[in-house]
C-alpha cells in the first residue's frame, strides 16, 4: 500500500514555487489534500501566473508586483497580504479572504472575485474592470478612484465603502448594500442600482446619469442620501425610495420618478425639466426654486409641497391643483 508523503515545510514548498510553477502545479494536483502554510513569505515580483494556489494561506504574505494572472486563488487565506501593483486579471480568487490586504493599483480584469471577503481592503487606484464581486464582501473597503467598470456587483456588502471617484460605468450593483457609503464624485453613467440600499449614502456631485435606481433605498429615518449636485438625466427611479433625500441643485433632467417615495425630499433649486413625477409621493417636498418646465406631475402628491418660485411653464399639474404665486 503506497504511503502517503509527508508536507513539506514552509522552505521547501517556497523553494519549489520560486523555482518552477509547472513543478509547483504538478506537486499540488498530486497532493491535493495537504494544507499548504506559506504565510509572511516574500514573493515579491515573482511570475505566478497560472499557479495553483487554491486554499494556500498567504496570510501577511508579500506578493507586491508579482504577476499571478489566471492563478487559482479560491478559497486562499490573504489577509493582510501585500497584493499591490500585482497582476490579477483572469485570476480565480473565489471565496478568498482578502481581509486588510493591500491592493493598491493592482488588476483584476475579469476577476472571479465571487464571496470574496474584501472588508478593510485598501483598493485605491485597483482596476476591477468586468470583475464579477456577486456577493462579495467590501465592507469598509477603500476603493479610491478605483476602476469598476462593467463590474459584477450583485448583492455585494459595500457598507461604509469608500468610493470616491470611483468609476462604476455600466456596473451592475442589484441589490448591492451601499448604506453610509461616500460616493463623491463617483461617476455612476448607465449603472444598475436596481432595489440597491442607499441609505446615508454621501453621493454629492456624483454622475448618474442613465442609472438604474428602481426600487432603490435611499432613504433613513435620521439621516437620508445626500445627493447634492448630483448629476442624474434621464435616470430611472421608478419607485424608489428617496424619503427626506437631499437633491439639492440636482440636474435630473427627463428623470423617471414614476411612483417614487419623496416624502419630505429636498429638490431646491434641482434642475427638473421634463421628469417623470407620475405617481410619486411629493408630501412636504421643497421644490423652491427648482426647474420643472415640461415636468409631468400627473397623479403625483403634492400635499405640503414648497413650490414657491419653483419654473412650472407647460408643467402637467394633478386637477385642480393651485399654481402658486411668486414671492
Amino acid at each position: 500500500m503506497k504511503m502517503n508523503k509527508p508536507a513539506l515545510n514552509k522552505q521547501a514548498l517556497l523553494k519549489l514555487l520560486r523555482f518552477s510553477v509547472s513543478d509547483w502545479n504538478q506537486m499540488r494536483s498530486e497532493n491535493p489534500r495537504v494544507a499548504i502554510d506559506l504565510s509572511g513569505v516574500n514573493l515579491v515580483a515573482l511570475d505566478l501566473s497560472e499557479s495553483n494556489l487554491k486554499e494556500v494561506n498567504l496570510e501577511q504574505a508579500n506578493l507586491k508586483g508579482a504577476s499571478l494572472q489566471y492563478a487559482n486563488l479560491e478559497g486562499a487565506n490573504l489577509k493582510q497580504a501585500i497584493l499591490s501593483d500585482v497582476n490579477l486579471n483572469n485570476a480565480n480568487l473565489e471565496r478568498a479572504d482578502l481581509n486588510g490586504a493591500d491592493l493598491k493599483r493592482s488588476h483584476f480584469r475579469q476577476s472571479n472575485l465571487i464571496e470574496a471577503i474584501l472588508k478593510d481592503a485598501h483598493l485605491v487606484d485597483a482596476h476591477l474592470v468586468d470583475a464579477n464581486l456577486t456577493c462579495a464582501n467590501l465592507t469598509c473597503a477603500n476603493l479610491l478612484q478605483a476602476g469598476l467598470q462593467g463590474a459584477i456587483l450583485r448583492d455585494a456588502d459595500l457598507t461604509s465603502a469608500m468610493l470616491i471617484a470611483a468609476n462604476l460605468l455600466d456596473a451592475n450593483l442589484t441589490r448591492a448594500d451601499l448604506k453610509q457609503s461616500i460616493m463623491l464624485n463617483a461617476l455612476l453613467i448607465d449603472t444598475n442600482l436596481t432595489a440597491a440600499n442607499l441609505t446615508c449614502a454621501l453621493l454629492l456631485s456624483a454622475n448618474l446619469t442613465g442609472a438604474n435606481l428602481t426600487g432603490a433605498n435611499l432613504t433613513e429615518a435620521k439621516t437620508a442620501a445626500n445627493l447634492t449636485c448630483a448629476l442624474l438625466l434621464s435616470a430611472n427611479l421608478t419607485g424608489a425610495n428617496l424619503t427626506g433625500a437631499n437633491l439639492t441643485e440636482a440636474k435630473l433632467e427627463l428623470a423617471n420618478m414614476t411612483n417614487a417615495n419623496l416624502t419630505d425630499a429636498n429638490l431646491k433649486c434641482a434642475n427638473l425639466t421634463n421628469a417623470d413625477f407620475t405617481g410619486a409621493n411629493l408630501m412636504g417636498a421643497n421644490l423652491r426654486n427648482a426647474k420643472l418646465e415640461l415636468a409631468n406631475m400627473t397623479n403625483a402628491n403634492l400635499i405640503g409641497v414648497d413650490l414657491m418660485n419653483a419654473d412650472l411653464m407647460d408643467a402637467s399639474l394633478p386637477k385642480g391643483f393651485p399654481m402658486p404665486a411668486a414671492k
